[in-house]
């Protein structure tokens, strides 16, 4: 069952992904993935700013985000605690990466 975490690990290594993203438009110019990571089997979420990089103020509504085209690459981020996880490794998960399309 998806969501359901399997303490493996530290590794980085390449996964297939064969899961289908949630995807949802945020506040603003981004869009939320909510995803299972083929390693360990935990639930993560992840936004993905998807805008212009100048701001400003409008009175006219922004049409939400549409995602990019090709897929997007995703480093696990589960939050759970992996065995051998190096202490200066930014990421909060096992370790796996993989490529999922959006669309």
């Amino acid at each position: 069952m998806p969501g359901d975490h399997r303490s493996i690990k530290f590794r980085e290594l390449e996964f297939e992904f064969s899961g289908t993203p949630q995807v949802a438009s945020g506040d603003l110019e981004e869009l939320v993935v909510t995803l299972v990571c083929p390693a360990c089997q935990g639930e993560m979420t992840k936004e993905i700013w998807h805008g212009p990089v100048y701001g400003g103020k409008g009175w006219l509504r922004r049409r939400p985000p549409a995602p990019p085209d090709g897929p997007q690459v995703f480093i696990c981020a589960c939050g759970y605690p992996h065995a051998g996880r190096p202490p200066e490794s930014p990421d909060t998960g096992c370790g796996a990466f993989w490529a999922a399309a959006l669309r």
